[in-house]
């Protein structure tokens, strides 16, 4: 590449970023007018989404945080967050997580993600949520034996590094639900930015997540948990120490505002801390830590729900074939 095609891709970025920017803001303000307008009655709209399970955040980090995930990368466990999360991975990436969920329930995601350029990567990830052993009963209330069931994702995931301080990210999700003998199918779309601002160490985020088809289960269709995010992250000490903010609301429930914080005392180790107003079983606090030994990556995190119990969240990371 010749150095005046570099200095023309270099003269379109404080054009491309002050874009980004303004309409970033546009959205903030947006969001600050509508929180007080709707938030007392939104929710009377609560549990008439389908796919309830696309509210199951993903990466085991963000949810330690206080499932502050809109503006900080995340690699390939940033794919159901923010899409343009996945341009932090430099290497090959294979992530896989395993959740202890409510009651009998058992969460668990694979993915695995790749760099194509220095502005370009890929992923693949899939995601199970299994219900459990469930007793059925008939329509006079007579047990008629156990069934099972669960919910399904596969996923591709597109992001793109559009200028130096902004990227961008879009995921496709094919869905699958079901209950005994029924089934259900839906398709959607996730899609996401992040901008590096002026002040040093400062990134700002927004998600458009869960566009997409009806789903229609045992003949009643609901529409997707559509939500859009918006996020702040906050890098010091040489990313040390990182802060994020989040504020995101859902088509179905009121608006949600997380918080939490990452400290490294030391190279491998990572302790998070976080609050998140989306729990209104418990005091909505989170805690968990992170490892990293070489290549190897290990994530966990602490999720109380009240009377229904804990959540045990555990991921881990192999990176490998650096660029």
């Amino acid at each position: 590449m010749t150095d005046k095609v570099k200095e023309g891709m270099n003269m379109r970025d404080p054009t491309d970023e002050h874009r980004w920017l303004r309409w970033y803001w546009v959205l903030v303000a947006l969001l600050a007018i509508a929180t007080p307008a709707v938030a007392g009655g939104i929710h009377r709209k609560a549990g008439t989404s389908g796919l309830a399970f696309l509210k199951i955040d993903v990466g085991t980090r963000a949810v330690a945080m206080g499932r502050t995930m809109t503006a900080i990368p995340d690699g390939v466990n940033a794919v159901y967050g923010n899409p343009a999360g996945l341009l932090k991975i430099h290497d090959k990436e294979l992530t896989m997580t395993y959740t202890n969920w409510l009651v009998d329930m058992k969460y668990s995601h694979v993915g695995y993600g790749l760099p194509m350029s220095d502005r370009t990567a890929i992923a693949f990830s899939g995601s199970v949520l299994d219900y459990g052993k469930i007793e059925g009963r008939d329509l006079t209330g007579f047990p008629i034996g156990t069934i099972r069931g669960g919910d399904q994702i596969l996923a591709f995931t597109l992001a793109h590094r559009r200028t130096k301080k902004l990227g961008v990210g879009l995921t496709i999700k094919a869905m699958r639900e079901k209950l005994s003998d029924e089934k259900a199918k839906a398709v959607g779309f996730d899609f996401g930015m992040i901008q590096q601002t002026g002040v040093e160490g400062l990134f700002l985020g927004a998600a458009i997540q869960n566009l997409g088809s009806r789903i229609t289960f045992v003949k009643q269709a609901d529409p997707m948990p559509f939500t859009y995010r918006m996020g702040a992250a906050w890098h010091l000490f040489e990313y040390r120490l990182q802060i994020g903010a989040d504020a995101l609301k859902r088509r179905d429930a009121p608006f949600e505002y997380n918080v939490g914080l990452e400290y490294r005392p030391m190279k491998l180790l990572a302790l998070r801390a976080g609050y998140s107003t989306e729990n209104d079983l418990d005091d909505g606090l989170t805690a968990g830590f992170g490892i990293d030994v070489s290549s190897l990556h290990f994530d966990y995190a602490y999720v109380p729900y009240g009377d229904l119990g804990n959540t045990h969240r555990m991921t881990l990371t192999f990176r490998y074939g650096k660029n």
